[in-house]
């Protein structure tokens, strides 16, 4: 997905999960016989996209409790300056 941020264009990637669930086949699965090449490709087409800014399924990603505790201490500090900053910017969508 391309977002314009501060006048520039960037691209963002997001990823639900790529792991498979328990109890599923990549193997011999007669509902989805190309599920295993599929997963496979998964992982080719993941690697040869241009990211930017990544975002997945799960904060962990990307150490979301982290950075999201860092931003709350910014923005609490900005606030007992009384200065009025926008932390991290928007992003807006193309």
């Amino acid at each position: 997905m391309k977002v314009q941020h501060e006048g520039k264009t960037l691209d963002v990637v997001i990823v639900g999960s790529p792991n498979v669930n328990g109890g599923y086949r990549l193997s011999r699965n007669s509902l989805y016989p190309q599920i295993a090449s599929d997963y496979e490709r998964m992982f080719g087409v993941l690697k040869s996209l241009h990211c930017d800014v990544f975002l997945g399924a799960d904060g962990d990603y990307y150490k979301m409790e982290q950075k999201s505790r860092a931003w709350r201490r910014t923005v609490q500090t900005s606030s007992l300056t009384g200065e009025a900053e926008e932390i991290g910017g928007r992003l807006e969508m193309e």
